[in-house]
């Protein structure tokens, strides 16, 4: 894009190479998924119970941080690919596929969190609810009623909305 993308890392406008690591962090949750079906598949009673562990563990609360942690650079990188959205080649395209499915799932990622705690805002505390979700709202004063429950997702949509600002908005300043 230029310079200033250039000094923090972000060299190019495709999604892949931008987020760099990070897909790296994305392709280890989905083996380690499909590691833990396979494992929960194997009717051995004590493969089984690792495979129920690894699910509680990696399904919702891995998913959870690694989203949340990522969200900036991951709006950044897909949003400079959807700006310049090219179909010249098999692997431009992927790309730009890329680029849209991980826009899709930052913004459904918001959507299901937001709706999901405010409906078992009663659940939050306590039970499987608490063990698979609370990487979400877990340093949240929850007596505090269910208002609480947009801090999370008011921090991550600012950064989506810095995202946006810094890409597609012009920069003009009159003094």
């Amino acid at each position: 894009m230029n310079s200033n993308f250039e000094a923090l890392g972000f060299e190019s406008v495709y999604v892949l190479h931008n987020m760099g690591t990070l897909v790296l962090a994305f392709v280890f949750y989905v083996v380690t998924v499909v590691f833990s079906y396979l494992l929960k598949s194997i009717d051995h009673r004590k493969s089984n119970h690792e495979g129920e562990k690894m699910q509680r563990k990696l399904f919702w609360r891995s998913f959870i941080v690694l989203m949340v942690e990522s969200y900036s650079s991951m709006a950044v990188s897909c949003l400079m690919n959807l700006k310049v959205l090219r179909w010249n080649s098999v692997g431009i395209v992927i790309m730009s596929v890329l680029a849209m499915l991980l826009t899709l799932l930052l913004i459904l990622f918001l959507g299901f969190y937001s709706k999901e705690t405010s409906q078992n805002f009663d659940q939050l505390s306590y039970g499987s609810f608490k063990r698979k979700h609370s990487a979400f709202y877990e340093e949240l004063d929850l007596d505090n009623g269910k208002l609480v429950l947009l801090q999370p997702i008011w921090f991550l949509v600012r950064r989506l909305v810095l995202a946006v600002m810094v890409l597609f908005l012009r920069t003009t300043v009159i003094w």
